[in-house]
């Protein structure tokens, strides 16, 4: 009887969260989000850095752009961290979707 209540809601949190997310997280100084980011994907890709499968982006910049959020960054690696920019002279690749999208490419 609740399944599908708590099913439709689920869904509606996960459509409608990136709107309501967007202006808030726009205005975070990016101090605050390189912060943020930065313990996420550190945790989130503890593994391949352990394992040295983020070596390619020595040297290199990766642009990374969440559309519905409208924020943007750039990333590099080096000395075994991720470095998170707010620009950078040129980007080698760049990378946008939405954030629903970029969370299921980060969990693979």
């Amino acid at each position: 009887m609740f399944k599908p209540l708590l099913s439709n809601i689920h869904h509606r949190l996960v459509k409608n969260a990136p709107n309501a997310l967007a202006l808030p997280s726009a205005l975070l100084p990016f101090f605050i989000q390189r912060k943020l980011l930065s313990e996420l994907l550190e945790r989130l890709f503890q593994e391949a850095i352990e394992d040295g499968d983020l070596d390619f982006l020595e040297d290199k910049w990766l642009k990374v752009e969440v559309t519905d959020l409208k924020l943007t960054w750039f990333l590099s690696f080096s000395e075994d961290k991720l470095i998170i920019e707010e620009s950078c002279q040129q980007e080698d690749v760049s990378f946008s979707g939405k954030v629903n999208e970029l969370i299921l490419i980060a969990g693979r």
